[in-house]
């Protein structure tokens, strides 16, 4: 421990810090999750070679944890919330002999402008890792573990690293369900911490369209909120559920009668089912009326409203998965599958309340 502080000190002497505005609190723990912005410099130049400034954005960065080059992430380290200070950085600690094609040359010394907006302290989520085994299990010992992961998941997503705000949530509701209880105000606590990782869950899924995975994760949040029903419904319009979708999204408008968002994803909702039905009734119709038709005439007609519905299917942003007619002629059914085939989209059958429903499915589906 004393050569890596040692190591660390000689470190910090290849970078000159100047502060530009004081910050709050103490200095932040070495390994956290941050939240900048900041305008990276070379000497002599005013454009920056990189800035979030012009792209109108903060950063996320992990810190010691190899993100971020070896100077700035130390520079960081330095921070206090709020603070914003200036870094002249030795090229050792930037971007060495090499440099970095076309931007920075070798041997460069740089300077950062660093703003600290925000930071997480993930000490409570490495605590989980010092316990013993029977501690791990106690809710009262694992609840600031719990928090820290939910506030690191939601800092992934925003980031758009939704696989691992997947991971963050899921190993959280594994703590959460391996643990046990003491009394009824811990159970109430518990049931809150897991709905909230639930619904997390179930809003990263949608975004990955791991729809059939959201609807799970929605099923099993204890505590059931508007925003629960509306990821519910926006995951079974997707699906090509939209019955279910209506009834699931009227029941957060009761809870929050004014959600715009939610209004509007009923709109689509109604809207997706009353197309869907005139489809249905459409091609239903166009069967009857060519019963009498041969069969290469059969098979002419067939095949033209086959293309139609797939064409339709992939160009319809707002579903991965639709249903298709289950009383149709056989043969309509087998070219539509041929069809589908073709233009890379799968058919799949469901039974459901005693019936085989058929479904297109984009590839993508999940």
């Amino acid at each position: 421990m004393m050569e890596r502080n040692k190591q660390k000190y000689i470190f910090v002497l290849q970078i000159k810090k100047l502060i530009l505005q004081r910050g709050v609190g103490n200095i932040i723990p070495e390994n956290s999750l941050v939240t900048v912005k900041y305008s990276g410099y070379l000497e002599g130049q005013d454009s920056p070679f990189d800035s979030t400034y012009h792209r109108n954005s903060v950063s996320y960065f992990r810190l010691s944890d190899g993100e971020l080059i070896l100077g700035l992430d130390l520079s960081i380290q330095s921070m206090r919330k709020h603070e914003v200070s200036l870094f002249l950085i030795n090229p050792d600690l930037a971007y060495g002999e090499i440099g970095c094609w076309p931007t920075i040359p070798g041997n460069s010394e740089v300077m950062f402008i660093v703003q600290l907006i925000d930071y997480n302290d993930n000490s409570e989520i490495d605590d989980f890792n010092l316990l013993d085994p029977g501690n791990r299990k106690v809710f009262l010992k694992i609840e600031k573990s719990i928090k820290q992961l939910l506030i690191t998941g939601a800092n992934n997503y925003q980031r758009g690293q939704v696989k691992f705000a997947i991971n963050d949530y899921k190993r959280a509701i594994d703590r959460l369900e391996n643990s046990h209880l003491d009394n009824d105000e811990e159970e109430k606590r518990y049931n809150c911490l897991l709905s909230r990782a639930y619904q997390n869950l179930a809003v990263c899924y949608n975004k990955e369209n791991k729809l059939r995975k959201a609807c799970i994760a929605c099923n099993n949040v204890t505590n059931k909120t508007a925003k629960t029903y509306f990821h519910f419904g926006r995951a079974l319009i997707k699906m090509g559920e939209f019955q279910e979708a209506i009834a699931k999204l009227n029941l957060g408008l009761k809870i929050d009668p004014h959600n715009k968002e939610m209004t509007k994803e009923l709109d689509l909702a109604d809207k997706l089912q009353r197309w869907n039905l005139i489809i249905q009734q459409n091609i239903q119709s166009s069967c009857s009326n060519m019963a009498k038709l041969s069969s290469d005439a059969k098979n002419k007609e067939y095949r033209k409203i086959a293309s139609e519905l797939c064409d339709n299917f992939i160009n319809n942003n707002n579903i991965m998965r639709g249903p298709f007619p289950n009383e149709i002629d056989p043969m309509l059914r087998d070219i539509i599958r041929k069809i589908a085939l073709l233009k890379g989209i799968k058919v799949t059958s469901i039974e459901k309340d005693g019936e085989i429903n058929f479904y297109l499915e984009k590839s993508n589906y999940q």
